[in-house]
């Protein structure tokens, strides 16, 4: 039996379902609550292990898919669009690929559809190292600024201060799960260049996890969908320039519905 999950569910119509990125929860998304739910029935979800909801036995990219999924289908959902934020982009892929049937368009918010490279494996084994050795908190201290961009941290030292705060909930146990599910995942792109399916890829040009040559070859591969690029961001633009993303993210459902409305043209 999968868990039920810590959630906000707000609103009516065409479900948005909006999943978190690592050592967050739920909450990144808070302020874009109120707009997407005047229009649409907003979800966010705390992925196992973060915030509310309880870790999984056994954390894989493809178990906390399911799990969020079952999730979903308990608390009515048949069909939505999924918005995931880095971790949260790689669970919505893993969703797509088992149930495909089930998104109506998937959103990589600074995500990524590739699996990690051989210098990206090595840097998640660092990552636990370093916290089994040195423990969570220390490791946060530098990680969440490396989210922002490097040319705001002074600016926006307040929004890092409350990122900091937040990211302190999760205890270490999920942090070393989630790394090296991460680290393990599969590669995903083939979702991205093989389906009609609505893709919307939003990169920070300032993101130091992703660089904008791996954000390239994203755009290379999407058929169907839109890429953007939010100009003053790292890796969490719904810190950074949330007014933007919310706009990036609005705009795209809405076309979405046009074009259902308006069916096939003859």
């Amino acid at each position: 039996m999968w868990p039920d999950l810590f959630h906000t569910d707000a609103g009516k119509g065409v479900p948005v379902v909006f999943l978190h990125g690592f050592c967050e929860n739920l909450s990144i998304w808070n302020d874009f609550m109120p707009d997407i739910a005047s229009n649409h029935r907003f979800v966010s979800i705390d992925l196992p292990g973060f915030g509310g909801s309880p870790l999984l036995e056994n954390t894989t990219i493809e178990n906390v898919g399911e799990c969020v999924f079952q999730f979903l289908k308990n608390i009515g959902i048949d069909k939505c669009h999924i918005f995931g934020h880095s971790l949260g982009g790689y669970v919505a892929l893993a969703i797509e690929e088992k149930h495909p049937e089930f998104t109506l368009s998937i959103g990589l918010i600074h995500s990524n559809a590739f699996a990690d490279g051989e210098e990206k494996k090595i840097n998640r084994n660092k990552s636990i190292e370093f916290i089994q050795k040195y423990g969570a908190d220390t490791f946060l201290q530098t990680f969440v600024p490396s989210l922002f961009n490097p040319e705001r941290r002074e600016e926006l030292q307040g929004t890092i201060q409350i990122l900091s705060n937040l990211t302190k909930e999760t205890s270490k146990e999920t942090m070393l799960a989630y790394t090296a599910a991460m680290r393990d995942r599969e590669d995903r792109s083939s979702l991205i260049s093989q389906t009609n399916k609505a893709i919307l890829f939003v990169a920070g040009a300032y993101d130091g996890l992703i660089n904008m040559e791996l954000n390239l070859a994203h755009k290379e591969l999407i058929k169907n969908g839109e890429f953007h690029v939010l100009p003053n961001s790292g890796h969490v633009g719904m810190y950074e320039e949330p007014e933007k993303l919310l706009h990036i993210i609005n705009s795209f459902i809405q076309e979405l519905h046009d074009d259902a409305q308006s069916g096939p043209q003859s």
